[in-house]
């Protein structure tokens, strides 16, 4: 084999070495981001249930019942 491409074949070698490195490292921030987004959306879930229960509490609280109701 020349030297040439003997040259060539270990930068091509590196190359590859460097890329799967890369890939496993983005890789990690993928499914480290994937994890933080779930988290989120469930987070974000419960606080829209609390707010919408929060919401028809008050409209019960706020709404009282006519005078004549439960008289008889």
């Amino acid at each position: 084999m020349s030297e040439e491409i003997e040259k060539r074949l270990i930068q091509i070698e590196s190359t590859l070495a460097h890329m799967e490195d890369m890939v496993e490292k983005l890789n990690q921030v993928v499914t480290d981001q994937t994890m933080t987004v779930d988290r989120l959306r469930k987070d974000n879930e419960k606080l829209v249930d609390m707010l919408a229960d929060s919401e028809m509490e008050e409209i019960r609280n706020n709404n009282q019942p006519p005078p004549h109701y439960g008289k008889g």
